[in-house]
């Protein structure tokens, strides 16, 4: 399942990059990584809080990319 899981938050990364290449926020996604997937939830973890202030701040791009992935809706929880 953690393999899945990586794949899984890997393509949510590369595609949210491609569709904001502006957004310069390529060192921040690189630095997460999914640790679970429960009730339509997908964790994430950061390395410190400014971190997950900015990616809070994309969750709602992020979570449409995650739900398009799994074809339901679903949520980012960092």
């Amino acid at each position: 399942m953690n393999e899945n899981l990586s794949l899984l938050w890997e393509e949510v990364k590369k595609t949210y990059i491609t569709q904001y290449p502006d957004d310069n926020c390529e060192n921040l996604l690189r630095n997460s990584k999914a640790i679970s997937f429960d009730d339509d939830k997908l964790t994430i973890i950061v390395a410190n809080q400014m971190m997950r202030k900015l990616l809070l701040n994309r969750s709602t791009q992020l979570s449409a990319i995650l739900s398009q992935q799994c074809s339901k809706p679903t949520a980012i929880d960092v």
